[in-house]
């Protein structure tokens, strides 16, 4: 698949909710040269065929990637991570495989407190979508929006309320995989996924709007969280797929990154985020 922005990548423009911008594009990773704290960086990857190579992951992630559902599916899992590891390496100045990454009680994966970082990742199809926050907790969702949407999973999942503009949405599965996704982003912001009660939390099902915001209804969440409200931000769309980021504010710039898993080694080389490392390094 080919990025529709390519032939814009010279851009410099980002999108801001703070200063009510309105012009979103995805810029290259090979332009990525410093780290600017006070933006929310926000990272595409197209993981192609994946990889192989799990001696950069943890005993946890390679444990993770035996685990997934069919060899691709591992391979994506295992480039996802490298691309992590390398986003993360260049947020905190330690090398990738020197990184300590473990999942908390309710398995949302995490740095030592310390290093004051939060991040997010998630994967649909061939994309890998990763977000990095400096003061708060973030999520992020992608979600392929071409799959049938199952059967049964509107009722657990979505509100009267959202059920109700889902079924008077021009594109029923657009609108499904948009709600679906800014509703999980949030759950995954909160820190619980889906062992929160997901109609405990209220998303916009407009898939026109690239910010809204996200209630926490007080019904059976697990923590007894009082109603409150998220910021959600869809990103520049990715053709065949939805995504959103949830955090607790949008009051910072956002800038957007894409590049296949090559483009991010290459990054990852340049920038000397391997350290020591180098066997079998992806060429």
């Amino acid at each position: 698949m080919h990025f529709q922005w390519q032939k814009r990548r010279n851009l410099t423009e980002f999108f801001s909710i703070g200063n009510g911008g309105r012009f979103l594009i995805w810029r290259h990773i090979s332009q990525l040269h410093k780290a600017d704290i006070s933006c929310l960086d926000v990272f595409l990857i197209d993981t192609g065929l994946g990889a192989f190579d799990t001696s950069i992951l943890s005993a946890e992630e390679r444990t993770r990637a035996r685990q997934q559902d069919s060899p691709d599916l591992a391979r994506r899992f295992v480039a996802g991570r490298w691309c992590l590891r390398l986003v993360l390496a260049w947020k905190t100045g330690i090398v990738a495989n020197e990184l300590q990454i473990t999942p908390d009680k309710l398995g949302k994966p995490k740095l030592p407190k310390h290093y004051g970082l939060e991040f997010n990742l998630s994967h649909s199809g061939c994309y890998a979508l990763i977000a990095t926050n400096d003061s708060e907790s973030i999520g992020v969702d992608i979600q392929k929006a071409t799959l049938d949407v199952p059967s049964g999973v509107e009722e657990a999942v979505f509100t009267p309320r959202e059920r109700r503009d889902l079924r008077h949405a021009e594109s029923y599965s657009l609108a499904f995989y948009t709600g679906w996704a800014r509703k999980e982003a949030v759950l995954k912001c909160k820190g619980t996924g889906f062992a929160c009660d997901p109609q405990s939390v209220e998303v916009s099902m407009d898939t026109a709007r690239h910010a809204t915001q996200a209630k926490f209804i007080p019904l059976n969440a697990v923590d007894g969280t009082a109603c409150k409200e998220w910021s959600v931000i869809q990103p520049p769309q990715v053709s065949g797929y939805t995504l959103a980021i949830a955090a607790q504010s949008a009051s910072r710039a956002i800038r957007y990154w894409y590049g296949s898993f090559d483009a991010y080694i290459s990054w990852g080389k340049r920038a000397r985020l391997f350290g020591r490392y180098s066997s079998n390094l992806p060429s």
